[in-house]
């Protein structure tokens, strides 16, 4: 694929060669329609926009976050159920539909960041529903179902970033659990799995990188 820096180099020989003569105006179009340089500049506006995006996405987030802290002990259970669904729910439709139906290339981005940041609350949503039905456990189960989570995801959405994130989670889930090996129940479910998960991991993340080579 031929760099954004060629593109914006050849276009500045291209205008100079055919003031000088050296091209025709026909091969000069032609240059301009192969290479897309009439983009160039849309492209960088493009960029400069995502940039602000995630500033912004940023700022909203953390004045989310903020807010969120600030009453979680005055609003009710059931609220708080609704509150982390919709937050959920919401990023992750909003991601598919600029991932599936991008207008522009940064559109696509953002998608696929907003996808991520769906993916990255599906393991907040966990742990904040656990605290408030008071379900406890080794913090490894955590990680390991968040992976389970995740790759379910990145197998229907076929994203090779969701079955990189599988993977960082499983890898924290088995540093943890080797930390806390000796305190852990030896008939434990999970236990068994968690020492199994190399051979989960191959079985099933290898089949995902085979699929993630398209999108659909």
């Amino acid at each position: 694929m031929v760099s954004e820096k060629f593109r914006h180099q050849l276009r500045h020989e291209a205008n100079q060669w055919r003031s000088e003569g050296r091209i025709d105006a026909q091969f000069h179009t032609y240059l301009v329609e192969h290479y897309a340089l009439n983009e160039l500049d849309s492209a960088a506006r493009n960029r400069f926009i995502l940039v602000l995006l995630g500033l912004g996405s940023i700022l909203l987030g953390l004045a989310v976050i903020t807010f969120v802290a600030a009453n979680w002990q005055a609003w009710t259970r059931e609220f708080k159920v609704i509150l982390l669904l919709a937050i959920f729910i919401a990023v992750n439709s909003a991601g598919f539909y600029f991932w599936r139906y991008p207008r522009q290339q940064w559109q696509s981005r953002l998608g696929q960041g907003l996808l991520l940041l769906g993916s990255l609350l599906l393991g907040a949503n966990m742990a904040l529903m656990s605290q408030m039905f008071h379900q406890s456990g080794p913090i490894y189960q955590l990680y390991l179902v968040w992976g389970f989570g995740v790759l379910a995801m990145a197998y229907s959405l076929r994203l090779t970033l969701l079955g990189m994130l599988t993977g960082i989670l499983w890898a924290i889930a088995l540093w943890v659990y080797q930390i806390d090996y000796f305190f852990l129940a030896n008939d434990s479910f999970w236990r068994i799995a968690i020492e199994h998960l190399p051979l989960i991991a191959t079985i099933s993340l290898i089949p995902l990188a085979y699929f993630c080579q398209s999108r659909w």
